[in-house]
């Protein structure tokens, strides 16, 4: 919890800190200074104390490598799941969440270290005017105590030694005796190490007295000291004592050999109590390794039952899926039979249509051309009664826009919405600005409408990097304070699957998908190809374990890729087994956030693996047109007879 101190401190800061923005009209560095150990406030605020609930911005030390600090995005930040934060302010720095409405972008850095001193830059990349940016100088200060002493006396001197030891910024030195007079001294010995002073200086005296050695650091403001008396006797010599000098080298002599010995026999004795331990030692690793094989075994035939438990698993998921493909056939031509509900079909079509094309198997061909030529049906019944207009792209455009025009003026207090044929909403804009706290996550940062678009009545939706996943019925509704619905408008939107081309003998191919960047943290991406896992990203890293066995070692993605958007996935030496149609989905936790189809063909040299390269690709990316026109049956017929129980439920179909 934040103190009142620190609050003050943080509101003073930030007074002194947008009262020097205003009066020089730039963005001048705020000089922060603290001692090591100790908590740095560092300020920050734009210059229209906008709200920052909803904002985006980014704290980084600046030098030779910039570290990241401190980020926050709508509520996402270093504290709750992002990643990225450099090592050395991990679980170190804090922001004042309960002043984000009045625009405090402060930061808190706790247990300041001296290795922390530098330039810090807070950055708002989204903000009007374009570019704010605020320096702030952090100072780290490390003063210790020096440490004195006498290194050594002759006749009619003594030498005064003092020791600072780890102090930042560097200090001045300096020995004074009792009346604050400096003493003349040597040069100071000084040593840097990980960035702190160490610093050694000497000075002789041929007097009693007292004296101080003093250490200065006016940068931050700091003068530490320690004194040492010289006594008088330190400079006499008593004659008496001359004649015992003979006998006291004796002594020491005798001394010195009956400490050596101590020493040996000591050193025998333990040198034979750890010979006794090594052996020790050695008994019980021999035990341990025998205990390790034993476990060994036991994982092994642990891992044996796993596998057949894995392919049992298997066996059941395609029973699975053949039940459920099974029924979907037949509710499809169940609802195409009863001439009721068109648009309710179109749109249950519409979801079929996507989650069944992207896994089509060779044996589903005529199964397939059956769902498309029943769904066509329905979609030219629907056609002749209402007039849709659709829009087409390609697949790599950078935003294409749904139109949506009403009457201009409208009253201020209308709602306007856009929502796909899921209801999911795809775009909410209320009470005069954009609501994306009512967004579903899968359309999260990629829509935008254009400025006042009650006052122009162009209520027209911008959807940036669209795939083939956005390709559904979109719905722009408008609705009064009461809730009455004032316009409802559709429009239809197809993206174009990408196909890529390669030969066999290349080295890679790449397999494009580019969307917004700054997905969230804890997401998932995952490429698949049939019922294969081509490439698993999870947890900030790459999980080749996750991978089919066929793709390992031959798959990449870009760096940083949740960040800057770039999911395309490189196929190393692709061959005609590659070709087909790929999906790369983007999960967090259960919410589907993008989706992406990619349609690869590797031709071969030989002709042999060509034909069966082209059925292959015909398995995973089948024309329909083509299906449909190979079917002589013209309506479709239902499955005869599904299995008698849904294993997924335990229904009876």
């Amino acid at each position: 919890m934040i103190s009142p101190e620190h609050l003050l401190i943080s509101l003073f800061c930030l007074f002194v800190l947008t009262v020097s923005s205003a009066t020089t009209g730039h963005n001048n560095a705020v000089r922060v200074v603290v001692q090591e150990g100790s908590d740095a406030i560092l300020p920050c605020s734009p210059s229209n104390k906008e709200d920052l609930t909803y904002k985006l911005f980014d704290w980084r030390k600046d030098g030779q490598t910039k570290k990241e600090v401190f980020m926050y995005d709508s509520g996402i930040h270093y504290n709750n799941g992002r990643s990225g934060q450099d090592e050395q302010f991990r679980g170190r720095v804090s922001f004042f969440p309960d002043q984000l409405t009045s625009g405090n972008a402060s930061i808190t850095i706790t247990n300041t270290k001296t290795v922390d001193s530098g330039e810090y830059s807070c950055v708002f990349p989204r903000l009007h005017p374009a570019g704010q940016r605020y320096t702030v100088q952090l100072v780290v200060g490390a003063a210790p105590t020096p440490v004195v002493s006498i290194g050594g006396i002759s006749e009619n001197r003594a030498l005064l030694r003092c020791e600072v030891r780890g102090a930042f910024p560097k200090p001045e030195v300096q020995w004074q005796d009792s009346d604050g007079n400096v003493l003349p001294a040597e040069e100071p010995k000084v040593r840097v190490r990980e960035g702190r002073f160490y610093i050694t200086l000497h000075a002789n005296v041929t007097k009693t007295n007292y004296f101080t050695c003093v250490a200065k650091q006016e940068e931050i403001g700091r003068m530490t000291n320690n004194h040492i008396s010289v006594p008088d006797k330190l400079f006499v010599s008593d004659p008496e004592d001359s004649g015992s000098a003979p006998w006291i080298a004796g002594g020491v002599v005798v001394g010195a050999f009956v400490l050596l010995a101590a020493v040996a026999v000591v050193t025998a004795v333990i040198q034979r109590r750890r010979r006794r331990q090594l052996d020790e030692a050695r008994k019980r690793e021999k035990k341990l390794q025998h205990k390790l094989d034993e476990a060994k075994k036991h994982e092994k035939k642990l891992q044996h039952k796993l596998d057949e438990t894995k392919k049992h698993e298997e066996q059941l998921r395609q029973e699975l899926d053949a039940v459920k493909e099974c029924e979907e056939e037949r509710l499809k031509v169940s609802l195409l039979e009863r001439g009721e509900g068109e648009q309710q079909r179109d749109a249950l079509l519409e979801v079929w249509t996507h989650t069944l094309v992207p896994q089509r198997r060779p044996q589903r061909m005529r199964r397939t051309a059956v769902v498309q030529y029943t769904r066509d049906k329905v979609k030219r019944s629907v056609d002749e009664e209402q007039e849709v207009p659709q829009v087409e792209v390609d697949s790599e455009v950078e935003s294409v826009q749904l139109p949506c025009k009403s009457t201009a003026d409208l009253p201020g207090d209308t709602r306007v919405e856009w929502t796909d044929i899921l209801n999911r909403k795809v775009h909410v804009y209320e009470s005069g600005s954009d609501r994306p706290d009512k967004q579903n996550q899968f359309y999260l940062n990629r829509t935008k409408m254009s400025d006042e678009p009650l006052k122009t009545g162009d209520l027209s939706l911008t959807l940036k990097r669209p795939t083939d996943g956005d390709n559904y019925t979109y719905t722009c509704t408008v609705y009064s304070r009461d809730g009455d619905i004032l316009v409802k408008k559709q429009v239809k939107f197809n993206v174009r699957v990408p196909q890529v081309e390669v030969d066999s003998g290349e080295e890679s191919v790449q397999l494009p998908f580019e969307t917004t960047a700054d997905l969230p943290a804890d997401a998932r991406v995952l490429w698949k190809h049939m019922y294969h896992s081509v490439h698993v990203f999870m947890d900030g890293s790459d999980r080749p374990e996750d991978q089919h066995q066929a793709y390992r070692n031959r798959t990449m993605m870009s760096e940083d890729l949740l960040r800057t958007g770039r999911l395309s996935l490189t196929l190393r030496r692709p061959t005609w087994r590659d070709s087909g149609e790929y999906l790369c989905l983007v999960f967090r936790q259960r919410d589907l956030l993008r989706a992406k189809s990619v349609l690869l063909t590797v031709k071969d040299t030989d002709q042999d693996q060509d034909q069966t390269g082209d059925i292959r690709t015909s398995s995973s990316s089948t024309d329909l047109t083509v299906l449909m026109a190979s079917h002589r049956d013209p309506e479709p017929e239902p499955p005869e007879q599904c299995p008698d129980k849904l294993p997924w439920t335990g229904r009876s179909s």
